[in-house]
């Protein structure tokens, strides 16, 4: 019987979608859109009803043949067992609700089940490499390997403020230094790893390392092949630009410099 009503209330639905009804008064609150889940739900509170009102018509039509009865016990037995029978109903229906309620009110909703939504994947990012260039991208100081470079022509290392490397993975000579002078940078450059050994800093660009000597015999000592270790410093950090440092902090010669400085 219970099956034959819920078919027979689902297939109402299909029709009062055709005929646009969107809302219906009191407990069958039909909406276009709900889902299975809400009408089940729904059907199921209007069983509730159905059956309480049942029960009470039963109290009440039992009640009546109580009292027209007139002393005939077989109908007087008839009439308190159908009582008994409907308040036991009502009392079985409404516990089990209430217990179920009580352990955990989620049991007596119907609600949709929760799917599982997969979790984007997280975008993978290259790690960027202190040094690397990377393409389209500005940088404060960029290291060049050939002579009056060209700001197209491919550098070999490129930075922005604060950044150093203490041992350049690249072998190839360094023969100019690009240096955005607006942004306040400069360059200090080591001929030893770990910052260390004889330096020499720039505040603007130098298109000619062979032209900066590091002091020694002859004065024949240059830079190009000498860059080991970096620093990207501030303009104001580059007390001597274009003289070659000792570990001191002096001069490493008297001619220890670049032309033009």
């Amino acid at each position: 019987m219970a099956l034959s009503l819920l078919g027979v209330f689902l297939s109402f639905v299909p029709q009062a979608q055709a005929l646009q009804i969107s809302n219906y008064p009191g407990f069958l609150n039909i909406r276009l859109g709900m889902s299975l889940t809400e009408l089940v739900s729904m059907f199921f509170n209007f069983l509730l009803i159905i059956a309480g009102l049942a029960a009470f018509a039963m109290i009440v039509w039992g009640g009546i043949n109580y009292l027209t009865s007139a002393g005939d016990p077989s109908r007087t037995g008839d009439a308190k067992d159908q009582i008994f029978k409907a308040i036991l109903g009502l009392v079985v229906m409404f516990a089990s609700w209430m217990i179920l309620n009580t352990i955990n009110p989620q049991l007596v909703e119907l609600k949709e089940p929760d799917t599982p939504t997969a979790k984007p994947a997280e975008s993978q990012t290259t790690p960027v490499i202190v040094g690397n260039c990377v393409a389209g991208t500005d940088y404060d100081v960029k290291l060049y390997p050939q002579k009056n470079y060209q700001p197209t022509e491919t550098p070999l290392n490129c930075f922005n403020s604060g950044e150093s490397i203490d041992k350049r993975a690249s072998s190839a000579y360094v023969y100019s230094v690009g240096i955005q002078v607006a942004t306040g940078a400069a360059i200090r450059i080591f001929d030893s790893n770990l910052f260390q050994g004889r330096n020499i800093c720039f505040t603007r660009s130098y298109t000619d390392l062979n032209l900066c000597h590091r002091g020694g015999w002859m004065n024949i000592d240059v830079w190009p092949d000498n860059v080991r270790s970096v620093k990207i410093i501030s303009a104001n950090e580059c007390q001597n630009p274009g003289t070659t440092l000792g570990e001191n902090g002096t001069p490493s010669g008297p001619d220890a410099k670049c032309d033009g400085f």
